[in-house]
């Protein structure tokens, strides 16, 4: 629900010319989960890992490949947007770095979120997932209003590392 509301609000706050880019760069760079998801599966494949050393290292350099991946790839959606449908379509660059950012961000709960799923702590994803789709939409409401386009991402950023924080708070306490 919170991957489609923004488009809901910035279609209610902003100019239907301005959705258009927004719908066009953010379904191109939702691609970019490729690359978490493939992270979060080689996370759960370490998991299953024989040699302790190899945990860590495969880790890291999943990690650099994924963020890497999202980079380039935003790169290109760039590139893309700009030749298939002209200079007026592409959206300011911080607008898609910052969507990459929350995709980085987004994988990374998923990450943790598995981890403490893991750990027992499922009933406490139930609930921060309620305040994941309540805070996205008031968040969202307030920044679109306040910076505009840029304040879709900017509040999704923003809630994905409270609730990153929250998650690795929750996953340090099981472990104790």
């Amino acid at each position: 629900m919170t991957d489609r509301i923004d488009r809901f609000l910035i279609g209610l706050i902003m100019p239907l010319a301005v959705l258009s880019k927004y719908a066009l760069i953010s379904s191109i760079i939702s691609f970019t989960r490729f690359f978490p998801e493939a992270y979060n599966r080689i996370l759960l494949l370490r998991h299953h890992s024989v040699e302790q050393g190899q945990k860590q290292k495969f880790s890291i350099t999943s990690l650099l490949l994924a963020v890497s991946g999202i980079v380039v790839f935003v790169l290109m959606a760039q590139f893309f947007i700009e030749f298939a449908f002209g200079n007026k379509w592409v959206l300011p660059l911080e607008v898609a770095v910052l969507f990459a950012v929350q995709e980085i961000l987004r994988g990374y709960y998923q990450s943790n979120a598995i981890k403490l799923v893991a750990s027992g702590g499922s009933r406490f994803i139930s609930q921060i997932s309620s305040v994941l789709i309540l805070s996205a939409i008031v968040l969202m409401v307030l920044l679109i209003n306040q910076f505009g386009l840029i304040g879709a991402p900017i509040s999704m950023i923003l809630i994905y590392i409270v609730l990153n924080y929250l998650v690795i708070n929750r996953i340090r306490a099981l472990s104790k």
